[in-house]
């Protein structure tokens, strides 16, 4: 009811309620549940309090799909600040979600990325840096593209298709 008001105050006071219960000492299903509901319903009020669980093993996809509902408002910075200490799947999480809210200031950490030893994180970084349409990414796209493995040359050639229709939008 609260986020089918037009005044925004009861909206935002029931996000930072639900936010706050995300420090507590809820067993994780729960705590999953009031993630899905912030990304139904939440703001730039919780980015913080979501950032936070980037790094939870349990957690980490709940809060970025919330984060990147949530879009603009802080959530990319969450995203990059997180990437550094990230591994595995939570790295691959965050990688992807950089593209999805296609955030300019992440394109540094983007391209050093597309350099990785594994494959999935080369595939998800080239995809990212297409959907955000860095200019300066061509080169890089296109060296990706240039290689032996069937599969991801077929990936990274799509990437540099979505790079030149998001350049050529721009």
């Amino acid at each position: 009811h609260v986020c089918k008001l037009r005044d925004d105050k009861h909206r935002r006071a029931f996000s930072e309620t639900l936010a706050e219960q995300l420090e507590g000492d809820l067993p994780k299903v729960v705590t999953g549940y009031l993630i899905q509901e912030l990304q139904a319903v939440a703001g730039k009020e919780v980015v913080g309090a979501l950032g936070k669980l980037l790094h939870d093993k349990k957690l980490y996809e709940h809060a970025a799909l919330a984060l990147t509902s949530i879009g603009g408002d802080g959530a990319a910075e969450q995203f990059r600040d997180a990437l550094p200490r990230a591994r595995g799947k939570r790295r691959l999480t965050i990688l992807l979600s950089l593209g999805v809210l296609r955030d300019a200031t992440s394109v540094k950490a983007l391209k050093k990325a597309v350099g990785s030893k594994e494959q999935e994180t080369r595939l998800i970084t080239v995809w990212a840096l297409a959907n955000i349409g860095d200019a300066g990414s061509v080169d890089l796209l296109l060296k990706a593209a240039d290689t032996e493995d069937a599969y991801e040359r077929i990936k990274s050639t799509h990437a540099c298709l979505i790079l030149a229709e998001n350049l050529l939008a721009s």
